[in-house]
């Protein structure tokens, strides 16, 4: 049997506003410490597209950097490392509080229980801390037959 495999996905939510920037090289590529100073709070995980999952969070990064970090995930079925291309509610791209979202797609049955932690990365390395999430896969929408 093989393992299934997650798919990626930088979509960021329903046009409310979207950033890009490009983040600068760093020598933390993997920080293994979350900064006391970049904290993220209220972890949403909600059902997309049949199989993929949004994940939202409010974050607080005193540099206003997070753009152009990544969000991090470690579930049962597997890593999950996305860019952070873009914020929510008015948030802008130097904000030092606000919220974020990353979507995905993952590679598996419907109806399959995905569980780990969440995290985010800025641009600089800052690690913030890990939040423990549960969700299942959403079902794909059935195809009516016409009569």
């Amino acid at each position: 049997m093989s393992r299934p495999r997650l798919v990626g996905l930088s979509v960021i939510a329903l046009g409310l506003l979207g950033v890009s920037a490009c983040g600068g090289g760093n020598s933390n590529t993997n920080p293994t410490t979350p900064s006391p100073d970049f904290v993220i709070s209220n972890l949403r995980v909600t059902p997309i597209t049949a199989h993929g999952l949004a994940f939202t969070v409010d974050f607080t990064d005193p540099n206003g950097t997070v753009v152009g970090g990544t969000c991090n995930g470690s579930t049962n079925l597997g890593v999950l490392s996305l860019p952070i291309t873009g914020l929510l509610n008015g948030t802008t791209s130097t904000s030092t509080g606000g919220t974020v979202q990353c979507q995905t797609q993952f590679n598996t049955s419907s109806g399959t229980a995905v569980s780990g932690t969440f995290s985010l990365t800025d641009p600089a390395g800052n690690l913030s801390n890990a939040l423990s999430f549960s969700a299942v896969l959403p079902e794909r929408p059935s195809a009516r037959l016409g009569s």
